[in-house]
């Protein structure tokens, strides 16, 4: 078993160092194919390669915060990390703007039960607009 994890632990290096590889993975695993198969070479059948590479994309996952997107070994030195690797900034977006000002439109209680506001291109907006009235 030891053995394993070694080895799991080699293979999570490379995802740590190479960003390319975490977003092929990332896609991999969003449209459920093997990695082999996103790169062009495979025919859709899972490999032993490809499960050891989406085993090791899914461990290394367990290791990213959530929220913030940064794991514990980025900031612990006794882990190889840096305390001052990242560096808090205030960042306005303007969609998450307009989403929290229209969200507070919504009635409280069984009124708004279930009500979401979501963004949607204005021409695509203009488009329902023109479908609802003519119906």
């Amino acid at each position: 078993m030891g053995r394993a994890v070694r080895g799991a632990v080699r293979r999570g290096k490379r995802l740590i160092a190479d960003e390319r590889l975490r977003a092929e993975l990332e896609l991999c695993d969003r449209w459920g194919i093997p990695h082999s198969q996103f790169k062009g070479a495979g025919t859709g059948r899972w490999t032993a390669r490809d499960r050891e590479k989406a085993l090791a994309y899914r461990a290394y996952q367990r290791t990213v915060c959530p929220q913030c997107g940064t794991r514990e070994s980025d900031w612990d030195p006794d882990l190889g990390g840096d305390p001052y690797a990242y560096v808090a900034q205030v960042h306005k977006c303007w969609g998450c703007e307009e989403l929290q000002a229209r969200q507070k439109e919504i009635p409280e209680g069984a009124a708004g039960a279930g009500l979401k506001v979501v963004l949607l291109p204005a021409s695509v907006a203009a488009a329902l607009d023109v479908q609802q009235s003519l119906t």
